[in-house]
């Protein structure tokens, strides 16, 4: 089984007591749970759970989370989140011909 979950239906105990179990199990060499791996994807989850699909409208790309664009154009995530509120037009620049790029939450079939 790969999922805590999963363990916790199947053996009906609570999920703290099961991933005590993993981790007394990967010290024995009986599994190989890793403790801060399970915790980066719990994080990451709650975190795509929640964020919403923007667009660049200079470019035309999507993405799923502010997160992600940040990253693509190496712009801080508050930049564009100013976009969003009202505080800014714009946030970073397009690194091939320099454009300001426009942000906006994506609705699917339609553009705020």
């Amino acid at each position: 089984m790969k999922n805590i979950r999963a363990i916790v239906n199947k053996l009906k105990i609570r999920r703290g007591t099961v991933r005590k179990y993993l981790k007394q199990g990967c010290l024995l060499g009986w599994c190989d749970y890793n403790a801060n791996d399970e915790k980066i994807k719990n994080i990451r989850n709650i975190a795509n759970k929640f964020s919403k699909p923007i667009i660049c409208l200079t470019t035309g790309e999507i993405f799923i989370s502010i997160n992600e664009a940040s990253k693509k154009y190496n712009i801080n995530e508050s930049g564009i989140s100013a976009c969003f509120n009202g505080r800014q037009k714009s946030a970073g620049k397009n690194p091939v011909n320099g454009e300001k790029l426009i942000w906006e939450f994506y609705n699917e079939g339609e553009i705020k």
